[in-house]
């Protein structure tokens, strides 16, 4: 039987923001990690062990076809912004869910889909503050994590419906093990967010789905090339080989140096580099998120490299094929 949007919505809707009860959450790690694990070789090339690369890449157009590209920036627990998004009507006319069931259109998601950050800055502050007199699943972290696992429901869930049309790649919030190390760092930034969620996950649900969670994240890409676009989370670090890329997961620095880099650490020309590399050309852009703009956009490196995470509003980057992209008119907003 073929899916409808109706459908679509009606799994979504199960994403509700009570939390999950451990046997649905399980179920649904459990099968996006199956399709993470099988995706086709044909965007996702194998790394040096055999298993999926960290790179999707749909740059070949004798293997993949040329699609109309969705980039969304940082999620950050905004539950309504991925339904917005595939809610969304295309200037053609047509609702962005259509043609994800037509398999007409790709979404990337730029990652951090945890942590409400700003937006939440009061709630984290009240948690921390009961958090260290010992109430892990304070109303306040039960609120909060209520959006963050109904977020990241949503995007397993999208991913196993439609596993070559919808990705996310791995950005600096995605460490639910709260690890130090592989490029992984604890996050912290108005309380102890990446331990205190680590922490709540433990005490509701225990280690074995924390686990999982865990091996979701370790099974999401980091990089995606199309023929005129390459994206990431954070600017590249350095210049990356498409080696480096697609086996990211086993060598030192690759994984921090597309989720972590600040603005200014990143060596100047990486951008340009990296797209080289991917590409044969710099004739491109490298669209990111991570750090936050005040606008629709901010240009770093010769305006080459292109930041659209503005957690005030819910902008997509629309990358359409045969005509390159425009700043000022092809970031637009999904409400």
């Amino acid at each position: 039987m073929s899916l409808s949007s109706q459908d679509v919505f009606s799994q979504l809707k199960q994403c509700t923001l009570s939390l999950p009860d451990a046997y649905r959450l399980a179920s649904v790690i459990s099968d996006s990690i199956l399709t993470l694990a099988s995706e086709s070789e044909s965007y996702r090339p194998r790394n040096h062990e055999g298993n999926a690369g960290s790179l999707l890449d749909f740059s070949d157009k004798a293997k993949c076809e040329e699609l109309p590209l969705i980039v969304v920036p940082d999620v950050h627990g905004r539950y309504d912004f991925l339904r917005n998004v595939i809610s969304f009507v295309m200037p053609s006319g047509e609702r962005i869910i259509d043609l994800l069931l037509s398999k007409k259109v790709r979404i990337v998601c730029l990652g951090d889909g945890m942590h409400s950050e700003s937006r939440g800055r009061e709630r984290w502050i009240l948690s921390y503050l009961k958090y260290v007199d010992g109430i892990i699943d304070s109303a306040e972290m039960m609120e909060e994590m209520g959006e963050n696992l109904s977020t990241m429901m949503s995007v397993m869930t999208l991913k196993t419906l439609f596993p070559e049309n919808f990705h996310f790649l791995k950005g600096n919030h995605e460490n639910i093990t709260n690890r130090m190390g592989d490029g992984d760092y604890p996050f912290c930034k108005f309380a102890e967010e990446s331990t205190m969620t680590h922490d709540f996950m433990m005490k509701e649900y225990g280690g074995a789905i924390v686990s999982a969670f865990g091996e979701f994240e370790d099974n999401l890409p980091l990089a995606a090339v199309f023929p005129h676009c390459v994206l990431s989370h954070a600017e590249p670090s350095r210049t990356f080989s498409r080696d480096e890329l697609i086996n990211a997961r086993l060598l030192d620095g690759v994984v921090g140096g597309l989720t972590w880099t600040a603005n200014g650490d990143a060596e100047e020309g990486s951008v340009e580099g990296t797209m080289k590399n991917l590409l044969k050309t710099s004739d491109a852009v490298y669209i990111g998120g991570h750090r936050v703009v005040s606008g629709k956009y901010a240009l770093r490196q010769g305006g080459k490299y292109i930041q659209i995470h503005n957690p005030h509003e819910q902008n997509i980057a629309l990358v359409m094929p045969n005509r390159a992209f425009n700043v000022d008119s092809d970031i637009i907003s999904v409400l």
